[in-house]
Formats: C-alpha cells, structure tokens, sequence
C-alpha cells in the first residue's frame, strides 16, 4: 500500500573515495580530513571484510555536480556512487 511505501526505509547514496584494508586505517582518516577541509562531509566507515570505506556524503538523490567538484579537486581519486540501506 502508499503508507507501507512511504514508511519503507529509503536507500542512501554516498561517494566511494576509496577502500582498502582496516590496516591502512590512518591513511583512510588522513584521506577524509582532506576531504573535510576541502568542504566534502566525509567519513570513514567499514565496508566489507575486514575493509574501510572513506565516503562523502549521503545524499538523498545522486547530485553529479558533487561528484565532478570531488574528480576535479582530487584528480587521482576515482569516486563513484554508492546506495547504502539507511
């Protein structure tokens, strides 16, 4: 029904900057300040398999002009969208 739809959890989008293991944990923290002083709400949180994920982000809707300021201000990144369970 509508109200079964509209109390049903909504997808997140996020930006996946990078992922690697929990032992490059100081990098993954190092990363994210970066992204923080540079304007971007960015965290890094675990991903899968003993990995961590440094995102920007949520978004509610996929903004491409987030993802082309990420591409510009950080070249050598290579961010992609993501949908995370809220």
């Amino acid at each position: 029904t509508a109200q079964t739809l509209a109390h049903a959890p909504q997808p997140r989008h996020l930006i996946q900057v990078a992922i690697g293991p929990e032992a490059n944990k100081a990098q993954a923290e190092a990363l994210a300040k970066t992204l923080v002083a540079s304007g971007f709400t960015a965290r890094v949180e675990p991903a899968n398999a003993g990995n961590l994920r440094v995102s920007v982000g949520p978004f509610a809707e996929k903004n491409p002009q987030v993802l082309e300021r990420l591409q510009i201000a950080f070249p050598y990144l290579k961010p992609l969208w993501i949908e995370v369970a809220p």
